[in-house]
């Protein structure tokens, strides 16, 4: 009778009338680990909750024949269904176990595989599907972060120059949009490389990327985190300065840059001799600006330090 039940349903327990563990079916057994059960009293176990009612003193015989949850003294979170059912002419009872809710985290918890259920019970065909619901989900958050990457990898894309890494045209438009929204004052200076078609015609336009990229990487070491560099196109560039409506700091910040540039840079195999004519200006908050107006401005400021000699910076109120 036993190995029948055993079979049939592998994770139950038998009790007597005093509530001592019997027998203990094979999954039971691989559950409790080595504990040894038999002739324990079910209690010392399992915490048992009927599912209406108080269990009076330690009988689990009055719950013959209703249903009640139980769980691990040891896993306590692991809620699991039970029945009392006396056997006949027997002064003993069976108490079947079913994991309900948390089918999922008891096999997981216990390493128990289809060979620990019943023949047909649906806890296997359980099992496969919240399997192939949580391969199906692993899926479509791959999908999904997939997705949200190659977007957010196309935003970055369209506001950035593909040469330098530095911000592009669109990008110049919607920080100075956002510093309008701020109302924030800002310096901004436009600046361009001095002898670069020299460059561009005598030792070719590779030679003159790399220059273009060795001076935006210099941008990024004299500018702050917070502040922006964009290549507008060619050797063009501009620099935003945010927070700031002191115009000794854009002087600085062109002094600075005017130094780095004067020894040679070392191209290759080349020595170039560069140098930058910039033109620049502070908006306060209170002003009332466009952003045509700006970039006219900072540009005819940048084209009277080229007319004054070049290597230079000119400021504009």
């Amino acid at each position: 009778m036993d190995n029948i039940l055993n079979i049939l349903c592998p994770c139950h327990l038998i009790i007597n009338r005093a509530g001592v563990i019997e027998h203990v079916a094979p999954t039971m057994q691989k559950i409790l680990q080595g504990e040894t059960a038999r002739l324990q009293h079910v209690l010392d176990l399992f915490s048992i909750k009927p599912r209406s009612g108080h269990l009076r003193g330690c009988s689990m015989f009055e719950l013959d024949g209703q249903k009640f949850h139980l769980s691990l003294r040891r896993f306590l979170d692991l809620r699991w269904n039970g029945v009392v059912l006396r056997l006949q002419d027997r002064d003993k009872a069976i108490i079947p176990i079913s994991f309900g809710m948390a089918l999922k985290e008891t096999a997981e918890c216990f390493e128990l595989t289809h060979a620990d259920f019943g023949p047909s019970e649906l806890a296997v065909d359980m099992l496969c599907l919240l399997e192939a619901q949580s391969a199906v989900r692993a899926a479509s958050r791959a999908v999904t972060q997939r997705i949200e990457g190659a977007k957010k990898n196309a935003e970055i894309a369209a506001l950035t120059d593909p040469l330098t890494g530095l911000g592009n045209r669109r990008s110049l438009i919607e920080s100075l949009a956002s510093f309008a929204r701020q109302n924030i004052s800002f310096g901004i200076i436009q600046l361009d490389l001095d002898h670069f078609k020299t460059v561009n015609d005598q030792l070719g336009h590779p030679v003159g990327d790399r220059v273009l990229v060795e001076l935006s990487n210099i941008l990024r070491q004299e500018i702050r985190a917070h502040d922006v560099a964009v290549r507008l196109g060619g050797d063009e560039f501009i620099l935003l300065i945010t927070g700031t409506n002191d115009p000794t700091e854009l002087l600085g910040l062109a002094e600075r840059l005017l130094a780095r540039l004067k020894p040679p840079l070392t191209i290759q195999t080349h020595k170039v001799q560069l140098g930058l004519s910039m033109g620049g200006r502070i908006v306060e908050a209170a002003e009332r600006w466009s952003m045509i107006d700006i970039l006219q401005a900072v540009d005819q400021a940048l084209y009277h330090s080229k007319r004054r000699g070049k290597g230079r910076f000119t400021f504009c109120s």
